[in-house]
């Protein structure tokens, strides 16, 4: 018997995972602009998140807006409770998302009495950008806007792997515009795999608060991520990666719907956001202390009197990577290159990519190292360079996963059957040699680059997808 879905257990449950198509595009579509004004990591809107979800009423809403398969199975793989639909461009990756978020959060919102939709920019009637268009608004039901988002592909973006702070204010510097332009207190920026929220309010500092505002980010929310149950008076830091994705934007349908979703930012244009620049951010311009995050007891009394966190609180740091300020020679907005994939384990929030990425040649180490190769190279290969360097140990988890992951892929596997244009579906057998993964063919070693695909690695050879199964050092 089909199980019976409510406001609750669809605001908890996790979205599905995207299905990428073989072909996709390779434009990164971003605009040239970057954020100049100060950033302030908002390290409790987790916590936030919840103190918002805890505050409703679940055990009045009653009313049933959809239906799972039964839980003991019963569903194929073409079930349609199950993504079926290939994506390629940003065009996809919206429309996919606004089905699994913005279909199922819109029917949430109405059934709790919000009052509020998702729908495209072109449906909003009190706003107008400069003669551009957002990929996903949040709109009151008379069409007023509460709160935009902007979408980006996830093969050709990653939200957690900056590499300084230049190159987070780039990759903010769309969003941030079309929030300031509309006047929006919040937004979004989502590649459908990874999001993060935005508020533009006040700056942090007592002596700054009158003229100068910040944009505040939270973390990246994982789709993958379900609701998870966090023990009462926890510090903020134990809500990372416990509230899903459609929780949090369940935070802005209420705060949007109970108070204002307009602002009024002091600041001139020119000095929130402008052109891609050769401008060096010194570490003042982002607000994100290093040492340590307060005690459950400091967070609990540093609360404001509405129960939500005080300014103060949001402007102090966990601990996290801190950015580097090494700037760059010139502005360049030309495709980055695919990040090496991050095995399971191997560090911090980076998980491995499922999605094909742009050719790339394979003598690359996995490890991310900018080495030579011990071992011969086939013709014409380079070595873009990679954000991750993982420790001897992590390596080992990471080897260790990966063999538990290709061990029993064999060549009978259906899924290695699906028609493709060029892509052969060989299994190649890839070794470790302490610094380089690497097969053998025809007596001699080649060194690779694995990109993930769900539970299966493989690297490319040219436009050919080379899948692989590990079987440890030689």
């Amino acid at each position: 018997m089909a199980t019976q879905l409510n406001a609750h257990g669809l605001t908890c449950a996790r979205i599905p995972s995207l299905k990428v198509g073989y072909s996709t595009t390779s434009s990164d579509s971003t605009q040239n602009l970057e954020f100049r004004a100060s950033l302030v990591h908002w390290n409790t809107f987790e916590r936030e998140v919840r103190q918002v979800f805890d505050g409703i009423r679940w055990d009045t809403q009653t009313e049933i807006l959809a239906y799972a398969p039964p839980p003991n199975g019963g569903t194929g793989p073409n079930h349609t409770c199950n993504e079926q639909l290939f994506c390629g461009d940003e065009h996809s990756t919206v429309a996919r998302f606004n089905q699994n978020v913005g279909h199922v959060m819109t029917s949430v919102f109405q059934s709790l009495g919000f009052r509020a939709r998702f729908g495209d920019f072109k449906t909003c009637c009190d706003t107008t950008i400069n003669n551009k268009v957002p990929d996903i608004v949040l709109l009151g039901d008379q069409g007023s806007l509460r709160v935009v988002g902007e979408a980006k592909t996830p093969w050709m973006h990653t939200l957690d792997n900056f590499s300084d702070q230049e190159d987070t204010r780039s990759t903010f510097g769309q969003i941030s515009r079309y929030m300031f332009t509309s006047k929006a207190k919040y937004g979004f920026l989502t590649t459908y795999d990874q999001t993060i929220f935005f508020m533009q309010a006040p700056h942090p500092h007592e002596d700054k608060k009158e003229k100068h505002w910040a944009l505040w980010h939270s973390n990246v929310i994982e789709h993958r991520t379900s609701s998870t149950t966090v023990p009462p008076r926890s510090d903020f830091t134990a809500y990372r990666g416990k509230v899903s994705l459609r929780e949090c934007f369940l935070f802005l349908g209420m705060k949007t719907s109970g108070g204002s979703p307009k602002c009024a930012n002091p600041m001139k244009e020119e000095n929130w956001v402008g052109p891609l620049s050769t401008t060096k951010y010194n570490d003042s311009d982002y607000i994100s202390p290093s040492s340590s995050s307060s005690s459950s007891a400091s967070s609990v009394s540093s609360t404001s009197s509405s129960g939500g966190p005080s300014d103060s609180e949001r402007g102090r740091s966990r601990p996290q990577p801190t950015l580097s300020v090494a700037g760059r020679s010139q502005p360049s907005r030309s495709p980055r290159p695919p990040v090496q994939p991050t095995l399971p384990g191997t560090q911090g929030r980076s998980q491995p990519s499922r999605y094909p990425q742009p050719p790339t040649q394979p003598a690359v180490s996995v490890t991310g190292r900018s080495q030579p190769s011990r071992s011969p190279q086939p013709p014409a290969q380079a070595q873009p360079p990679s954000r991750t360097v993982p420790t001897t140990r992590s390596q080992s988890r990471a080897m260790r996963d990966l063999e538990d992951r290709t061990r029993t892929l064999g060549l009978s596997d259906s899924r290695q059957t699906r028609p493709t244009q060029t892509s052969s579906r060989d299994v190649v057998t890839v070794y470790h040699n302490g610094a380089t993964y690497y097969y053998i063919e025809g007596g001699r070693q080649y060194a690779v680059q694995l990109h993930a695909d769900g539970d299966r690695y493989y690297f490319m050879q040219g436009s050919v997808r080379r899948y692989v199964r590990y079987e440890g050092k030689r």
